[in-house]
């Protein structure tokens, strides 16, 4: 409990440096953010002057955007107040991802050691996007909650509200960044092989 606090410290810490790229080219992101708040498009064409492209697919864009637009921030003269509101809400969703852990593992297992010891480890592998101002954090919540509702539809219950949430769960994901396609059709893959059955 100690390393899982100290570790989340120490990231609590990272939130409010003046740094404008902790992990993973945050100000590309902000630009991004900026450029839809003067009503230019997400995807311009890269053919054009100033020949930029958004690699990434549209749902934490549109997430931050409104965050940005309910809390009325000068994105354009401190950077440092978007950087600063765009790392808190990946901590947020970090601490959800851990919840949702918490409740996964608790499903095999009563033992609270084993829920302790499976958040130190996930914590301890994350990568720093993940705690950035990127989409990283919001598709991680996605897949866990992808997983989440795959096992609880696989394994404990056969409720079609459980199957639903699994797709839209998988959806969200990948229109989140679109890398964590190849994570849910590697698990959908491996629930196949291991559960060949009209359920699955």
């Amino acid at each position: 409990i100690f390393i899982i606090a100290y570790l989340l410290y120490v990231r609590c810490q990272f939130i409010f440096s003046f740094s404008i790229d902790l992990d993973g080219l945050e100000y590309y992101f902000v630009r991004i953010i900026q450029e839809m708040h003067q009503g230019k498009p997400m995807y311009e064409n890269p053919l054009q002057f100033p020949y930029s492209i958004n690699l990434y697919s549209p749902v934490y864009f549109y997430v931050f955007s409104s965050l940005v637009y309910l809390l009325k921030l000068n994105i354009y003269n401190d950077l440092h107040q978007i950087l600063v509101v765009g790392r808190i809400l990946s901590f947020f969703i970090v601490v959800i991802q851990l919840l949702i852990l918490v409740k996964l593992t608790k499903k095999f297992t009563s033992s609270n050691f084993i829920a302790i010891i499976t958040i130190t480890l996930y914590i301890l592998l994350i990568s720093g996007h993940i705690y950035a101002v990127r989409p990283d954090a919001l598709k991680t919540l996605f897949f866990v909650l992808f997983i989440n509702y795959l096992t609880e539809y696989l394994f404990f219950s056969n409720k079609t509200k459980d199957a639903v949430m699994c797709i839209c769960a998988a959806v969200l994901a990948v229109y989140t960044k679109q890398d964590i396609a190849v994570y849910t059709s590697l698990i959908f893959l491996i629930a196949l092989i291991f559960s060949p059955t009209k359920k699955t």
